[in-house]
């Protein structure tokens, strides 16, 4: 048995250039971003925008005649772009920037 054995198997010699080993950190982060990028963008950007109209509550009481559907439709045109606040432009640029990142 060597008397250098194992620790040879944990050096890296001045022959040998490994670039998994120096780029290993550039692929970790990326696939970070990637994981987290991709849900943030769904709970920050996507659905607000496509169920922001779920602020309505359609489960009140509500007959179904002509004076509730109106009074439904104009709650609902209300809420429309409730979504649409300066915290929510924040959140964009926030994710914008991350997208960004991960290109």
């Amino acid at each position: 048995m060597s008397s250098g054995g194992f620790k040879e198997n944990f050096e890296r010699g001045d022959k040998e250039s490994l670039d998994y080993d120096d780029s290993a950190f550039y692929y970790f982060g990326l696939a970070l971003l990637v994981v987290s990028v991709i849900p943030l963008t769904w709970i920050m950007i996507i659905k607000p925008i496509f169920y922001g109209d779920i602020a309505v509550n359609y489960s009140l009481k509500n007959c179904r005649c002509y004076i509730c559907d109106d009074r439904m439709q104009k709650r609902a045109a209300i809420y429309r772009f409730s979504w649409l606040t300066s915290w929510f432009v924040i959140k964009m640029i926030i994710v914008l920037v991350l997208w960004v990142t991960t290109y």
